[in-house]
């Protein structure tokens, strides 16, 4: 899996990050350059200006530089939406593909419709979002059997309706669970302000945990719900329970896991493993899986 961050020049995590989006701009004269120095890393120019991008001939200088650096294939566009759609936004599509210059959009996607329809587009990368990542391991089949790439955001709490589904019902990624999603993710793009994607890129890529309430790290989270006191089975119930609770009303298992923390809690009791369990440590629960409440 890897890990994507929006920057500016100088940015503390450019030499570091797996990808880089950058908001393109036509008068900087290092891009190419740019891309030169970070070979091992992707960088994608983010397109906000389509028709600035079509008049002043910017495709033409990517067509040159791929045919004169064929081995460089470390960057690709972002195209901006709702911008895509429009006619010039077709056209530049239009040019990238004849040009076989690698391009994703920034739509959200969030129902199987519009997944087919990008499906079967000549994008390389697609957002996967809300509902939809309840069910990734069908979603991360069809994308990945189209060549294509998974993006998610990790630390956004993502619902169709936020007002209607809230708290830990709706989609995030615990820093703890990204090994779960490995195997259905490939980019982990970290959202939030530019100076402080640092922490929660440590956070993710580093640590692999979090000491704490979720909401400090996760946008939009309406849950005080601790991290240290959600069982691990959370994320392998969740990654393909395709939201049962709102089809069936069969499943309680989010509401149960919210009451269990409380009680946790309420109880001062926390989750967690270890391999070898210490001499003389009081154990409250444990299992063949060396959870241990402690």
């Amino acid at each position: 899996m890897k890990y994507c961050i929006s920057l500016y020049r100088n940015h503390p995590l450019q030499d570091i990050a797996d990808e880089m989006i950058v908001k393109y701009n036509a008068k900087d004269k290092t891009m190419f350059e740019f891309i030169e120095q970070h070979m091992d890393q992707t960088i994608i120019f983010l397109i906000t200006d389509i028709q600035s991008f079509i008049d002043t001939g910017e495709t033409a200088k990517f067509i040159a530089f791929k045919e004169t650096h064929p081995e460089l294939k470390n960057w690709k566009f972002k195209i901006s939406y709702p911008e895509i759609d429009s006619v010039e936004g077709q056209k530049l599509q239009q040019d990238f593909e004849q040009a076989e210059i690698p391009y994703f959009i920034g739509y959200f996607i969030h129902d199987w419709v519009h997944l087919h329809r990008y499906l079967n587009s000549a994008v390389t990368d697609l957002y996967i979002t809300e509902s939809l990542c309840f069910d990734l391991e069908n979603v991360s089949r069809l994308v990945h059997e189209k060549g294509k790439s998974i993006r998610v955001f990790p630390n956004v709490a993502q619902s169709e309706d936020m007002k209607f589904i809230n708290g830990i019902k709706t989609f995030f990624i615990r820093p703890e669970d990204i090994p779960i999603y490995e195997s259905y993710v490939d980019v982990c793009e970290i959202w939030g302000d530019e100076k402080k994607q640092p922490i929660y890129y440590e956070i993710y890529t580093k640590d692999k945990k979090w000491y704490g309430k979720l909401n400090e790290i996760i946008y939009g989270l309406k849950s005080d719900i601790d991290s240290r006191r959600i069982l691990p089975m959370f994320a392998e119930r969740r990654v393909g329970c395709g939201m049962r609770c709102l089809k069936t009303q069969r499943c309680n298992f989010c509401d149960n896991m919210e009451d269990l923390s409380k009680e946790l809690e309420n109880k001062e009791l926390i989750i967690s493993y270890q391999k070898e369990p210490k001499l003389n440590e009081e154990k409250v629960e444990t299992n063949e899986d060396n959870l241990i409440i402690s």
